[in-house]
Formats: C-alpha cells, sequence, structure tokens
C-alpha cells in the first residue's frame, strides 16, 4: 500500500482527514472489518477535538504506527493500523476525560479490540479494560499482540457474569499462553456455532 508512510507525515486532524479521504484508504476501510456505522462518528470526533484532544490523537497515531508492526504483509497491516487508529479517534473524542491519562499503550490496546463495536460498547470496553487490568497484561508481556486475546477473555467473563474483581483475578491466575488457548478454544466454539469473533 503505497500510502503506508503518509501516517509519518500527519501533522494535525486535517492530514489526517485529508488521509482518509484519498480512494485507496476509503476503499481500505470499506473492505476492513471496522463496524461502518461508525464511520460518521469517527468523523465528528475528529472535526469536535480540542487542541488538547488533537494533540492527544497525534502523538496516538505516531505511536500506533511505530509500535504495530507486522509480520504480514504490508497492506494487511496498513489496514490493521487504519482501524486502531478510527477507533481511537472515538475513544479521544467521546470519551477523553476517561482515556486522557492512560499509557498510550493503553489506549491502543482497548481501540485494537474495538473494531466491530457500537459506541455504547466502546463505553463497556472502558469500564471491563480499565488501567487495573491493562497494568496486570504488562505484567505478563509487553506484546501488544497478545492484549486482543487478554481483552477478549475479559469481555467474554464480563458477559457471563463475573465482577471486575473475579475477572482481574482469573487473568491474574493464568499464564499468557493459556489465556490464548482458552480464547482460541472459545473463538472455535463461535465459529463451529456459525457466529464471529475478532
Amino acid at each position: 500500500m503505497k500510502n503506508i508512510a503518509f501516517l509519518e507525515e500527519i501533522s494535525d486532524k486535517n492530514s489526517f482527514l485529508s488521509f482518509l479521504k484519498k480512494d485507496e484508504i476509503r476503499e481500505c476501510v470499506a473492505s476492513s472489518l471496522f463496524n461502518q456505522e461508525m464511520i460518521p462518528v469517527v468523523f465528528d470526533a475528529l472535526n469536535g477535538f480540542t487542541d488538547e484532544q488533537e494533540k492527544l490523537f497525534l502523538r496516538f497515531i505516531h505511536y500506533v504506527d511505530k509500535k504495530m508492526i507486522s509480520q504480514t504483509i504490508s497492506s494487511k497491516n496498513m489496514k490493521n493500523k487504519i482501524m486502531t487508529i478510527l477507533s481511537g479517534s472515538i475513544y479521544i473524542g467521546n470519551f477523553y476525560d476517561k482515556i486522557r491519562h492512560y499509557d498510550l499503550a493503553h489506549l491502543m490496546s482497548i481501540s485494537n479490540f474495538s473494531f466491530l463495536d457500537s459506541l455504547e460498547e466502546y463505553s463497556l470496553n472502558l469500564m471491563v479494560l480499565d488501567k487495573e487490568l491493562f497494568d496486570i497484561y504488562q505484567e505478563k508481556t509487553k506484546d501488544y499482540m497478545y492484549y486482543l486475546s487478554f481483552n477478549e477473555l475479559a469481555i467474554k467473563l464480563y458477559d457471563e457474569g463475573y465482577s471486575k474483581e473475579e475477572i482481574i483475578a482469573y487473568i491474574s491466575k493464568r499464564t499468557s499462553q493459556e489465556i490464548l488457548w482458552e480464547v482460541g478454544d472459545y473463538i472455535n466454539e463461535i465459529v463451529e456455532k456459525g457466529g464471529f469473533s475478532l
């Protein structure tokens, strides 16, 4: 994807808006897993940024661009970066007071998890996937690739009725590999039943 280097050149929200209007990027987003109903929410968030939100967003873009390195082909990696940045713009635009003190790694973790979500689910993610839980993730590994599975397990446990304290205890007692196996089994069950999950 020839526009992959353009992320390095983004200096304000307007240059990112211009980036999103490129035909290649529009096609990339349209063919991605990103919830297409949330696209207007993205643009509303970007256009409504305060100076402080815009500063955080720019830091987030360049952090994602630097940290999200994949062994897959560059077009897939770029699509993943763009979806993560779009989700991040929603968190920054709509939940700034809750996320403004987050580490960029934490914001990237929940943004990378939120592609399919509605705005209500973004709010739920913030409630469940908070700083206390993310600190446990980082004690287990600094590899962000694991965090998607960690988040998947935390939300699964919440949906099953676990309290926040029980979720923290459950994840704390398991190794990273054990979590990956459990989430893998869970996703396989969903697929076998005809459902879908990231």
